[in-house]
C-alpha cells in the first residue's frame, strides 16, 4: 500500500498534479491501524485524508435493501 502510494506521489509531482489526499480503502477498522497509517503518511508528506474500512457489506457485488 505504502509503495504504490510513494509511487503514485512520484509520478504525479513528475506531471505536475497537485495531491489533495489519500484515502485509503479496505483498513481494518481499528482507530491504531487508522492513527499508524495517518503518522506513516506524514512522515513521507504526503496528505492523509482518512481510510475506507474493511466491511463484508461493501466488499460484496451487490448491496441489498434493508
Amino acid at each position: 500500500m505504502v509503495n504504490n502510494v510513494r509511487l503514485s506521489d512520484l509520478v504525479f509531482k513528475r506531471e505536475n498534479v497537485d495531491v489533495v489526499g489519500v484515502i485509503v480503502h479496505r483498513i481494518p477498522s481499528c482507530t491504531r491501524k487508522d492513527e499508524m497509517v495517518r503518522k506513516l503518511f506524514s512522515e513521507l508528506n504526503i496528505p492523509y485524508v482518512g481510510a475506507m474500512p474493511e466491511d463484508s457489506v461493501l466488499q460484496s457485488v451487490q448491496v441489498g435493501c434493508f
